[in-house]
């Protein structure tokens, strides 16, 4: 999970930077729907993420790949000796 959340928050960042950015740029054409929907769509997905996690960690859970890994572990149990 740690892997998913660290990308989904550097894509967070650099797509809020651009938002930021495509506000105050009128070199070509205004940006301003563009910015409007993608604005809401952060917003929708933040909404979400705090409404749905429980659920999300047990769909996780109870999905999980139980094949264990190379050492032995799969969902840091250790599950080989």
């Amino acid at each position: 999970m740690a892997k998913y959340e660290s990308k989904s928050l550097e894509f967070r960042k650099h797509l809020l930077n651009l938002i930021e950015y495509a506000k105050s740029d009128r070199t070509n054409f205004p940006l301003d729907e563009s910015v409007a929907f993608l604005q809401g769509y952060i917003d929708g997905l933040v909404q979400h993420e705090m409404e749905d996690y429980d659920s999300w960690l047990k769909d996780q859970q109870e999905n999980a790949d139980m094949t264990p890994n190379h050492a032995g572990f799969v969902n840091g149990i250790r599950v080989t000796r």
